[in-house]
């Protein structure tokens, strides 16, 4: 989560792909990057347009990243994306089926205002106060403070011992429910698909919601809260065997009615948390929704 937004200077990808270019239909792409900055060229084979990339959102060890570009002080979303199941840019999630009416539309889509205070807030740190955007002070990712808060007065209460005894926001002690507002504030919880008005395929990415699906779902139980699979400090683990223990804690014996499984006690993600093809995306994401998976079930399951 700490490259969850990352400046061109610092980005890993354009270390490894200075030069990116990609073609569809009749608009073609070059991304580069010169010295600190990078570009984004969109031409239809008359007239091209170059814009400056301001930051590049996602991490480039998760699905991929995209680019923010500006133009007049406005901020688009790449047509085009980076994707690293693909090593190579292709279309951005959303793009594919539309027609670009000119080469600003092909360069890519408009941002507007709340869209840019979610984009900001979840990928960085510090970026918004309120409903004000504050990239003036932004910290790319998403640093300690971001979950913790600020980290000024406990730092000078930790190096001095002065008081008044000031502590970080301690995660551990929320409930299983408040992990999940806490989480799903970038996650996206059950309201917030709710509030989306459809149900489909892409809400596999919302791992709060589809969690609340789960027959096992107690929001009194930390042993289905968020924290207990995963650590926010540390990139995911991708280990199925490693999330054996945890299913177990309930399904071994460990809660009332939880029953054990009668195929097998290991790799138990692997049959009740399938990974599942987001189209476009080019990324099989784990469904949180637990279940028995039936053959041929149609999602959302």
């Amino acid at each position: 989560m700490g490259h969850a937004l990352e400046t061109v200077e610092e980005c890993s990808t354009f270390a490894l792909h200075p030069l990116l270019t990609f073609k569809d239909d009749r608009y073609s792409y070059r991304i580069e990057r010169r010295g600190s900055q990078g570009l984004y060229t969109v031409s239809d084979g008359h007239q091209s347009l170059t814009l400056p990339i301001r930051w590049v959102m996602g991490a480039s060890f998760g699905l991929g990243q995209t680019y923010i570009l500006e133009k007049d002080g406005q901020f688009y979303e790449s047509r085009v994306s980076y994707y690293r199941g693909l090593k190579r840019l292709d279309l951005t999630l959303g793009a594919q089926g539309m027609a670009p009416a000119d080469l600003l539309e092909a360069a890519g889509r408009v941002i507007i205002f709340e869209e840019k205070l979610k984009c900001f807030f979840c990928h960085a740190t510090d970026a918004t106060e309120g409903r004000q955007l504050t990239l003036e002070v932004m910290k790319p990712g998403v640093q300690c403070e971001h979950c913790h808060g600020p980290t000024e007065k406990h730092v000078q209460w930790a190096t001095t011992g002065e008081s008044p005894r000031v502590l970080m926001k301690d995660l551990s002690k929320l409930s299983t429910e408040e992990v999940f507002d806490f989480c799903g504030q970038c996650h996206r919880t059950w309201a917030d698909v709710l509030a989306l008005g459809r149900i489909d395929i892409t809400d596999v990415r919302f791992q709060p919601y589809r969690l609340t699906l789960s027959k096992c779902y107690n929001a009194d139980d930390s042993r289905i809260s968020c924290l207990a699979c995963h650590n926010p400090h540390v990139e995911i683990d991708t280990n199925p065997s490693d999330y054996d223990s945890k299913c177990l804690a309930c399904h071994g014996g460990g809660k009332v009615g939880a029953k054990k499984c009668r195929v097998s006690a290991n790799r138990c993600t692997t049959c009740h948390m399938p990974k599942t093809e987001l189209p476009g995306a080019h990324f099989k994401f784990s469904d949180h929704n637990i279940r028995i998976v039936k053959v041929n079930e149609p999602f959302p399951g």
